[in-house]
């Protein structure tokens, strides 16, 4: 229990968040739950909920997957992500500081820029997992139309009209 109270004293910013992995890796974290003991500030399950839905919302904008992607092949600063991703500066600059907020990216200095670098590289592995289910949502649905087009394509009802221009 000392533990955990000395980190999360050391960054006060994510203490809820540390406290709750340090917990969920303590040995003795099913007693907590069972028994009901009074171990201090320990967060609810809300607060556990609440952090993911905010980790969870900085993935919400395709603009910001756009970024964790680039981040991916390694540090970049604002002008670089800019040229690659195709975003103006500021959106670049507003979204990287979400990610900085929820510790998706984090920041160092190089000269007068600041260079950003992903913090975690499983949430890669994450965006990968939800595309490839995407992936397999999209399959599912096409296997639902197909049959229905096959079926008027062998009873000549399928009239496609391309609009004009």
């Amino acid at each position: 229990m000392t533990n955990i109270h000395i980190i999360c004293d050391m960054h006060p910013y994510y203490s809820r968040a540390i406290c709750i992995l340090i917990l969920f890796n303590h040995p003795f974290m099913h007693l907590c739950k069972y028994k009901k003991m009074n171990m201090g500030n320990i967060p609810s399950s809300e607060e556990v909920i609440q952090l993911h839905a905010n980790l969870c919302s900085a993935l919400a904008d395709p603009n910001r997957i756009i970024l964790i992607y680039a981040l991916s092949g390694g540090s970049k600063n604002v002008s670089q992500l800019t040229n690659e991703v195709g975003i103006s500066q500021s959106s670049v600059s507003r979204h990287l500081k979400i990610l900085k907020e929820r510790g998706l990216v984090r920041a160092t200095r190089d000269g007068i820029n600041m260079v950003y670098e992903i913090t975690d590289f499983r949430l890669i592995d994450a965006l990968n997992i939800l595309l490839a289910v995407l992936r397999d949502q999209l399959v599912y649905q096409a296997g639902l139309i197909e049959p229905i087009i096959e079926n008027k394509t062998r009873k000549n009802d399928l009239h496609i009209q391309i609009p004009s221009s």
